[in-house]
């Protein structure tokens, strides 16, 4: 739609533009500068570089990227007003194609590229949510007591841009954890404490006297997100969350946070089908799963 009606406004309006007030040297100079200013520290950038692997060497949109479209728009605007009036208007029909065409794929190129960020977005920040909100309605919580202590681990599967897009939650989102406190309580309605590394749940001293740490008599719980892509819905894999009583932790001295949880299992919330009853079942195939390099068991 917006491809026709930036052809359907070109076509039909250039020929009544007003051109002569602008200076458009001036206006091509500073053009080029946006269209090509902000590229340099996306070439020198590894990470940045990186990224164009992906959508065949065609990168990710980002605001650098955003401030080159006015760039091109105003080197566009200028041979358009070179076409206007070095060619009559019986030989104009050629390079107006030529032109409308170009931006036309622009259009395309730009809008698969806001996708892709979007798509990328909701991984780091829905898809999961989606996931544990509707475990939390649906009362996986029930056989947990109030003030208790959960261990969160989030893992997105099937992830398309995790070799290629690395946004690592900057700026307002930087530290942002949706999985928190208030969201558990707004959908199960009960008081718990939310951590979401093994540092957070183990005391330094306690590590340095043992490298197993017995939990069996506290009430702490390790709850783990799993989601899909909902593109994934009709393999059976809508994502699930796992929920088990920490029996005990075996210390990775190397990293804390890669250390062996050992749980005993209560439930696995597994997404249902559309208009199907929501199921609670154990899954077989939950015997061992690694989340984000933590190792758990269940027994």
């Amino acid at each position: 739609m917006l491809i026709i009606v930036f052809n359907v406004l070109y076509w039909f309006l250039i020929e009544k533009v007003n051109v002569d007030r602008v200076n458009w040297g001036i206006f091509l100079l500073l053009g080029t500068g946006l269209l090509i200013l902000p590229a340099l520290p996306i070439s020198v950038s590894a990470k940045y570089q990186q990224e164009l692997n992906w959508y065949g060497g065609l990168g990710t949109g980002y605001i650098p990227v955003y401030i080159q479209y006015y760039g091109a728009l105003m080197v566009l605007s200028v041979i358009i007003v070179l076409i206007n009036k070095l060619i009559n208007a019986k030989n104009r029909i050629i390079p107006k194609l030529i032109l409308t065409t170009g931006v036309s794929l622009i259009i395309i190129i730009n809008l698969n590229s806001n996708r892709t960020v979007v798509d990328k977005a909701n991984i780091d920040l829905y898809y999961g949510r989606e996931t544990l909100e509707k475990a939390l309605d649906n009362n996986v919580l029930k056989d947990i007591p109030e003030n208790s202590t959960i261990l969160v681990k989030y893992e997105y599967k099937f992830d398309p841009y995790s070799s290629y897009i690395f946004n690592g939650l900057k700026g307002w989102l930087k530290g942002y954890n949706w999985d928190n406190r208030y969201l558990f309580y707004l959908h199960s309605k009960k008081v718990v404490n939310i951590v979401h590394t093994i540092s957070q749940l183990v005391n330094i001293e306690t590590k340095k006297q043992s490298d197993k740490i017995d939990l069996g008599n506290k009430n702490i719980f390790l709850l783990v997100i799993e989601s899909y892509p909902e593109y994934f819905a009709n393999q059976n894999k809508e994502g699930y969350v796992l929920l088990g009583k920490i029996n005990y932790i075996q210390i990775n001295n190397a990293d804390i946070n890669k250390s062996k949880i050992i749980i005993k299992f209560l439930r696995v919330w597994h997404e249902p089908h559309a208009n199907e009853p929501v199921t609670i079942r154990k899954l077989d195939y939950l015997k061992s799963i690694i989340v984000n390099d933590t190792q758990i068991w269940t027994n």
